[in-house]
């Protein structure tokens, strides 16, 4: 199952944090518009591991605990004070998710292929 269709499943079980890559500078694990959905017990998507990673799961997950809001952004520098190695730096965005934003998420996700 790819991601897009395991998000669109975990939604219908209840809300996500979908966390985006939106900008990055250097050496980075993925490149913007690459995406990972939080859910209160389940992943889909990654957004480069590492620390990185777990530091974006952990602020989606307090994200979940609270009541819905406008998307957040936050910027994390790839070296040493998070264990990674790359030396780029990362902006991610935060935004809360639900089964009735599945039509436009599957518009947006969705990888355009061109020939």
């Amino acid at each position: 199952m790819q991601w897009l269709e395991v998000l669109r499943h975990q939604l219908l079980t209840g809300p996500a944090v979908l966390v985006s890559v939106v900008a990055t500078r250097g050496s980075v694990p993925r490149d913007a518009g690459t995406w990972m959905a939080v859910f209160a017990s389940e992943l889909a998507g990654t957004v480069g591991g590492g620390r990185l990673e777990q530091d974006a799961i952990d602020q989606a997950r307090v994200m979940l605990r609270q009541e819905p809001g406008a998307p957040e952004q936050h910027s994390y520098s790839l070296g040493p004070s998070l264990g990674q190695c790359c030396g780029g730096e990362v902006r991610l965005q935060f935004e809360w998710v639900s089964a009735q934003d599945t039509a436009a998420l599957t518009q947006r996700l969705t990888p355009v292929h061109t020939p």
